[in-house]
């Protein structure tokens, strides 16, 4: 009777989704993190769960918490369809026996559930799943971790945290960091540095630019964030991951909480308590809407607003959907907003509005602070062009006043003869200049520096030049008469 209650259960939650994933025994110690878990695909599923397509995999990291020594240590896990599909045999990790191990598990698209059926794994509830996270033995995780005060990595004040309102979108506290490496026979290994060294031609694959990896790897470098991150346990380098972000988030204690409209929920009370805690957040904090939106919005718009220069130059996490970073997360904050239906909960418009160039493109946001009070515009081609050409001209005019002025200097020692010769050594050298500076600037134009104003009159340098060039042949005429002269008086 209980295999047949148990096998029901599964065959109920397979159908709900379209991959599966089997989890090898005692897949919580050093030989079962090191088994490949399984991606298998659904009966019921018209596409195939292949863990070559990051659009149709799913992907896995794992946290060791060593009591002792307080330490945590991040380990990614390897995911296949096949065992003939590993073309590196995973790297055994090393950890005590009081250690606490946990996963995290997410995809790009495909939704997924759990095999095997294990007491400290979770995927939603029997008959509705999360269908794109799920998670193994997090309770105990960071109620250990918490217990023991390891040492948490506090955020800049500047800086959002995965649970920030001025970063969230409908997905919450959602995608892991891990990735895996895909070699031209599609083979799969971890992604360590060895294996990179060995193998020749790879693709890395990973959790798209969201969620988790849009605030690492995006946002935080952009503005030089302190990202909470530990050692890889087979390598000797940092790392981040997902429940690190949430670890950090709590330190600063951001209430941008999972809530009941997230897709993977939808108002399913006993999921968003499942849900929250396999991200440490509280079960019963309660969500009003309408200030949950407007919390959205006046969070989000300040943000841009006050790193508005910083973002709306750093590179965009897919090209195809923005030209820039700041566009990115307004066109990520306008979806999140519709999805949210918080113009109705909110009775407000959105504070944030995107150009699109004719291929759809996000080029430009418009941020609307206080009704119109105070906007912001980029046109990023136009003023990048502009940009050049300022900078362009100011340098090669800066070079040609200093040029001039030190000209001016070494005449004024070298020909102190007479008024008359400084005067033509001077219309002589900044006729020279005017010649090279009338490419770029338009007749009788002024010339603006730091502290130093010009204004240029070409027509009377210019007279001024071929008058002075007359003067000058008229002298090489005069000077060879007096010399034939001379020559003549001494025949005689």
């Amino acid at each position: 009777m209980i295999i047949f209650i148990l096998l029901n259960i599964f065959l109920v939650s397979l159908a709900q989704t379209e991959c599966g994933i089997y989890l090898p025994n005692q897949f919580l110690s050093q030989i079962g993190l090191a088994t490949p878990f399984i991606l298998q695909t659904s009966k019921s599923s018209n596409i195939e769960c292949s863990i070559t397509n990051p659009k149709t995999t799913v992907f896995v990291e794992a946290l060791i918490l060593d009591i002792e020594t307080k330490l945590i240590t991040v380990y990614n896990p390897l995911i296949v369809n096949d065992i003939s599909q590993v073309e590196i045999n995973p790297e055994i990790p090393t950890f005590s026996k009081n250690s606490i191990v946990s996963l995290w598990f997410s995809s790009n698209s495909l939704s997924f559930s759990f095999i095997n059926i294990y007491p400290t794994c979770v995927d939603g509830t029997i008959d509705s799943k999360f269908k794109y996270f799920a998670y193994c033995n997090t309770d105990l995780f960071f109620s250990t971790a918490l217990k023991l005060n390891v040492n948490i990595i506090e955020l800049k004040k500047n800086c959002p945290s995965i649970r920030s309102f001025s970063f969230i979108n409908e997905y919450q506290s959602y995608k892991t960091l891990s990735s895996y490496l895909i070699t031209d026979k599609l083979k799969v290994a971890q992604n360590l540095q060895k294996n990179r060294n060995i193998l020749n031609t790879i693709t890395v694959i990973e959790n798209t630019n969201d969620g988790n990896k849009l605030l690492v790897d995006y946002v935080h470098q952009a503005l030089s964030c302190n990202t909470f991150k530990v050692l890889d346990n087979i390598e000797n380098v940092l790392k981040p991951s997902l429940a690190l972000n949430e670890l950090q988030a709590y330190l600063r204690n951001d209430t941008a909480y999972v809530m009941e409209l997230n897709p993977m929920i939808l108002s399913d009370n006993n999921k968003l308590k499942l849900y929250r805690i396999g991200v440490n957040q509280p079960i019963d904090y309660p969500i009003i809407f309408s200030n949950y939106c407007v919390s959205l919005a006046e969070e989000t718009k300040m943000f841009m607003y006050n790193n508005y220069d910083i973002l709306s130059v750093y590179k965009s996490p897919d090209q195809y959907v923005a030209s820039n970073l700041l566009t990115y997360m307004a066109i990520r904050f306008i979806n999140a907003w519709w999805q949210l239906n918080c113009s109705f909960h909110s009775k407000k418009t959105p504070p944030i509005k995107i150009n699109y160039d004719d291929n759809g493109i996000g080029v430009s946001t418009i941020i609307n602070m206080n009704n119109n009070s105070t906007n912001k515009l980029i046109e990023e081609k136009e003023q990048q062009k502009n940009e050049i050409i300022t900078i362009t001209l100011t340098i090669i005019l800066s070079v040609l006043t200093i040029f001039f002025c030190s000209s001016i200097y070494w005449l004024i020692k070298k020909h102190n003869k007479d008024l008359k010769d400084l005067k033509k050594a001077i219309i002589k050298t900044f006729s020279t200049i005017v010649v090279d500076a009338h490419k770029i600037t338009p007749v009788n134009e002024k010339i603006e520096s730091d502290d130093i104003l010009i204004q240029i009159d070409y027509e009377t340098f210019f007279s001024d030049t071929t008058k002075l060039q007359k003067e000058i042949e008229q002298e090489k005429e005069n000077n060879k008469k007096k010399v034939y002269e001379r020559i003549k008086a001494k025949k005689k």
